[in-house]
Order: structure tokens, then sequence, then C-alpha cells
């Protein structure tokens, strides 16, 4: 799903370093010692950074050793977003968060794009929470690994539930192709 602003202020010419993408496995190798959340964020903290953490109710005093898969994500979530860019990409970026931390990323993230015209691509296969959310929704074929679908929403359709039950069914059809 992409939330885009009508006029997005990507180009094409925008740097790597402009785009977020939440990927990495930082988190799956444990450091050596003791390794806080507040040696991993630059000191003094932005506003921003402070804000992000507040939202995901990251403790700054977090050893990473001894965190759950949730309050990684969190902690991941925090040193990506902590900049502001013009596009931010994330894959399943709510997967091991509760409802109430998933719904606070959803809404800041429609809100750097409705506010400040960051473009956010958000790969899901969960819709919960995201009625009125996309601009364009592209379904993927793994099969083909290409592109089944893509749709530029209006508002409306956007709104819609139908929409929903329209990818859900498009997912399962595509799912059923699949062979192991």
């Amino acid at each position: 799903m992409i939330r885009r602003p009508p006029r997005s202020t990507l180009s094409s010419s925008s740097a790597a370093s402009d785009v977020y993408k939440r990927q990495g496995d930082w988190w799956t190798k444990v450091p050596g010692g003791e390794m806080h959340v507040c040696q991993m964020v630059p000191q003094p903290m932005t506003k921003r950074a402070y804000d992000i953490s507040q939202l995901l109710h990251v403790d700054m005093d977090w050893d990473v050793r001894h965190i759950s898969a949730g309050e990684c994500k969190r902690v991941q979530l925090l040193l990506h977003l902590q900049v502001e860019r013009p596009m931010v990409v994330l894959d399943e970026a709510t997967a091991d968060l509760d409802v109430d931390q998933r719904h606070e990323l959803l809404r800041f993230l429609y809100e750097e794009s409705v506010l400040k015209g960051v473009t956010i691509i958000y790969t899901t296969h969960i819709f919960e929470g995201l009625l009125g959310w996309a601009s364009h929704v592209a379904v993927l074929d793994s099969t083909t690994k290409g592109v089944y679908s893509n749709r530029t929403l209006s508002d409306e359709e956007s709104a819609s539930p139908a929409l929903f039950k329209e990818l859900a069914a498009e997912l399962c059809f595509l799912k059923a192709r699949e062979v192991f």
C-alpha cells in the first residue's frame, strides 16, 4: 500500500540515503556486551526522536540483549524514523507490535504523508486499521515475481471496506496458485 501526498516531494533524483527502508538483521545478532538503547540513539536526542520514542513506548534504558521481538521492532523503527526523509519504505513494520502501538505508528505515518508530504510505501497482508489510508495499492505475485494488480484509489475507494474484501480475494487466489 502506498500513501502518497497529492504532490509528492519525492523526485526521481532522490538519493538512496533519502529513503528509509526498514531492513537489516541487527536484532538477530546479539551484541557481545551490554548495549542500551540510549547508546544507539544520537545524544542529545532530537525532538523528533524523543516524540517517536514516546509514541512507540521505547525505554532508553533497555538492554537490547534482553528485549522481546516487539521491543526490538520498536527500537528499530525509532532508529530509522528519527531522521525525516521524503520517502519511507516499510515491510511488515507492524509485525510484533501490539494493537495500540500499531495504531499509533500508522497514525504517525499517515500524518507524515498528509502534513509533511512524505511518501509511505507499506507492505502488509494485514489490512486492519488501514481503511482510508492508501492512495495506491499494488498486489505482488510471488509465482511470477511481478505485479498482479496496481490501482490508484480515490478517497471513496480507499475508505470502502469493499476494497479490503477485493484485496483479500486476490491474495487468496494468488496463494492458491503457489506450488511448494
